[in-house]
């Protein structure tokens, strides 16, 4: 889960996706969207928002908003071996 939630945070710089953002709201979004797409989530979408916005240290709002500007990037965001999950699993309301 790291290492995509890296990969996908990198792609966001590559793709030129929410620009201007500080790193750390690039990372906890990568971190949402990577974790979205877990099995074992014991999370709903808002305690996990909670989490990574605390740990990341930026509003729940300001993530929020980068991962709806995201949304429609996440197959070019996310690694290749995660895309396809997230056709089927991926949530766009927050």
């Amino acid at each position: 889960m790291q290492n995509a939630a890296k990969i996908t945070a990198e792609n966001f710089g590559r793709l030129s996706i929410c620009e201007g953002k500080k790193p750390q709201t690039i990372a906890g979004t990568a971190l949402f969207m990577v974790m979205l797409l877990q099995k074992d989530q014991r999370l709903n979408e808002n305690e996990l928002l909670d989490a990574i916005s605390e740990v990341v240290e930026i509003g729940k709002p300001t993530i929020r908003e980068c991962y709806c500007q995201a949304y429609q990037f996440r197959d070019q965001l996310l690694p290749e071996y995660m895309r396809e999950k997230s056709r089927q699993n991926v949530s766009r309301s927050l």
